[in-house]
């Protein structure tokens, strides 16, 4: 008689670790997905937009190895538009890319320093030189359009260390050959668009 006892009291024991083990986890699981959710709500991300671009040159004369000289210049705009929420973005890199072939960058924020970006902020990075000599992978002079302006696509890579997340932004450009001329005029601003975004838990690696 006791011992049966003994056993349904051990039964209803273990029955109810159970139950606190599960509704224990189910709270945490909630707690942490309610807590994400509100900590992002209304999140969007850092806007860059390219609102000045000239080139004062960019040709490979050298026709043995097809060396491309370059140097090009950008205004760029960082804008964080949202109503509460910060970033802080470091380790940010412009590279210039030419028929997909990339031939140039220009590092804006190193990787050891960072900007804050309040919400509702403007930063601008203006006068950024991309320069420099490249032997190109194609045979073909590089040659403006009729108007004297190239195709020329920017991606903007960079950390944001507070959403803890690494994206890249991608700005196709029509730039304007301007010699000798610190100008921007013939460019339009041009907004750049989400080409690759990842959370730094996504980089971990794996077991």
């Amino acid at each position: 008689m006791f011992a049966t006892e003994s056993s349904d009291v051990k039964n209803t024991s273990h029955l109810c670790k159970k139950i606190c083990i599960a509704l224990l986890s189910l709270f945490l699981i909630v707690g942490a997905y309610t807590w994400f959710f509100i900590a992002n709500i209304g999140y969007t991300q850092p806007e860059f937009s390219i609102t000045g671009a000239y080139l004062n040159r960019f040709d490979n004369y050298t026709e043995i190895n097809h060396t491309l000289s370059y140097s090009l210049v950008l205004n760029i705009t960082l804008t964080n538009p949202n109503k509460k929420v910060d970033f802080e973005l470091s380790d940010t890199q412009v590279i210039a890319y030419y028929q997909n072939e990339r031939f140039g960058l220009v590092t804006l924020i190193d990787r050891w320093k960072s900007i804050h970006q309040y919400p509702k902020n403007t930063t601008i990075f203006q006068n950024a030189l991309i320069q420099g000599r490249k032997p190109l992978l194609y045979e073909e002079h590089v040659l403006p359009n009729v108007t004297h302006h190239y195709r020329i696509d920017v991606v903007i890579a960079f950390h944001d260390k507070i959403q803890q997340l690494f994206a890249e932004v991608t700005c196709n450009l029509t730039v304007p050959l301007n010699f000798n001329v610190t100008s921007c005029d013939g460019f339009n601003t041009t907004k750049c668009s989400y080409i690759q975004f990842k959370l730094e838990h996504d980089l971990a690696p794996k077991n």
